[in-house]
């Protein structure tokens, strides 16, 4: 495993809460992106509206994804401020997944 090393009990938890939450991320990102390519649409227009989504409807979840890769990068552990915020995109990404679904 590629995993951080856990430093305390906390920090433990903390990693494992930040990494459920990037990868509940992803997989909402690659669910739209998928639903978008596979509607029936030209591809490069659904290129074009995948990018416009994931830029403007599901932007907090696509910055947690790119703080996860930019930790990633750097070698830094997750604190409570990254946590929360990657936190807060999944439940955003959450959100927009249900509302969009029922319009």
């Amino acid at each position: 495993m590629s995993g951080f090393t856990c430093s305390s009990r906390a920090q433990c938890r903390l990693n494992g809460l930040f990494g459920t939450a990037v990868a509940l991320c992803t997989l909402m990102l690659l669910w739209s992106g998928v639903a978008m390519l596979t509607s029936g649409a030209a591809p490069l227009a659904a290129l074009g509206r995948m990018a416009g989504v994931w830029l403007t409807l599901l932007a907090p979840t696509s910055l947690s994804v790119l703080l996860w890769v930019a930790m990633r990068a750097t070698g830094r552990q997750p604190g409570w401020l990254t946590s929360g915020f990657v936190l807060i995109g999944a439940v955003w990404g959450i959100a927009m997944l249900n509302g969009v679904a029922r319009l």
